[in-house]
Order: C-alpha cells, then sequence, then structure tokens
C-alpha cells in the first residue's frame, strides 16, 4: 500500500511537470512571432500606402507637451493635436495623486492660456495616456491617415468624458 503511493505520488509530480512546461505564455509568444513574420511579409504593402499620407502637424502637441513637462508635479505628458482640438493626457508623481483635479484644472488653464482659438482636454488617467501614446507613435511613423486619426480621437474623447 505504501508503495502504491509513492508510485502515485511520483506519477503526479511528474505531470504536473510535464504540464507545467507548456503554459499559455508560450502559445502566446509563438503567436505573436507568427504575427511579426506576417508584418514583416506584408511591409511591402504597407510602404506603398504611406506615400499617400498626409502628415499632420503636431508642433503646438510638442510644445503643449513641453510646457506641461515644466510642471514639477509631471512625469510624462502625451497629446496629440488634431483640427482646432488639443488632447493631452499627464502622469503626475506619485504623491501628488491626492491633488489631481487642481493638478488638471492648473494644466488646463495653461494650455487654454496659450492656445485659446483651440478646445483643449486634459486628462490623467493612464489609459487616456496609453492611447494618446499610441496615436503619437502612429502619427510620428506616418502609419495613420487623417480618418484613423479623427476615429481614434473620437474614441478618447469619449473616454475622457467617461472619467469626469
Amino acid at each position: 500500500m505504501r508503495k502504491f503511493r509513492i508510485i502515485t505520488l511520483l506519477f503526479l509530480l511528474f505531470f504536473s511537470f510535464l504540464s507545467g512546461c507548456n503554459s499559455p505564455l508560450d502559445k502566446k509568444v509563438k503567436k505573436e512571432a507568427n504575427e511579426k513574420e506576417e508584418h514583416k511579409t506584408t511591409k511591402k504593402d504597407t510602404q506603398l500606402t504611406q506615400v499617400s499620407m498626409e502628415t499632420v502637424d503636431q508642433s503646438i502637441a510638442n510644445q503643449a507637451k513641453d510646457q506641461i513637462l515644466n510642471m514639477e508635479e509631471v512625469i510624462e505628458v502625451k497629446a496629440v493635436n488634431f483640427n482646432n482640438e488639443l488632447y493631452v493626457a499627464a502622469k503626475p508623481e506619485h504623491h501628488e495623486r491626492f491633488q489631481i483635479k487642481k493638478l488638471k484644472k492648473e494644466m488646463k488653464q495653461t494650455l487654454e492660456k496659450m492656445y485659446p482659438n483651440l478646445k483643449v482636454y486634459v486628462s490623467m488617467d493612464k489609459k487616456i495616456l496609453m492611447l494618446l501614446d499610441k496615436l503619437e507613435t502612429k502619427i510620428k511613423n506616418k502609419e495613420a491617415d487623417k480618418k484613423e486619426i479623427k476615429k481614434q480621437l473620437k474614441v478618447v474623447k469619449e473616454e475622457m468624458h467617461s472619467d469626469i
């Protein structure tokens, strides 16, 4: 009876070891590698469409980012401007989280003074920061046309209004 327990225990340990070696993370890594391979093969096709994309001037957004980064309370800033709108997302220092409304109001007032002819949207939400970061990267790499930028900014605007 004792040998049976030992054999069963060893058998269970062996199978748990084998099942641990095939984790879902490995599958995810393989899937991402396959997607990168597919992206490399289609990269030649996307280069043709990039020529037709118009560049969207982000000088206003860059100036706004510089202005906000000069504030001591802010660590990171992402900004995108399109038409007559300026979208800004900032990451405050950890200890400044308690005064986030005051900081947000101060940022918005500063930007509205700098750009009175623009509609300014300011957020301290991490999700908005990530969305603007992705969009900013696409604009820099000229991977987004005006329709896509407008679509993404509509999503950002909806998310900003949901956190009010």
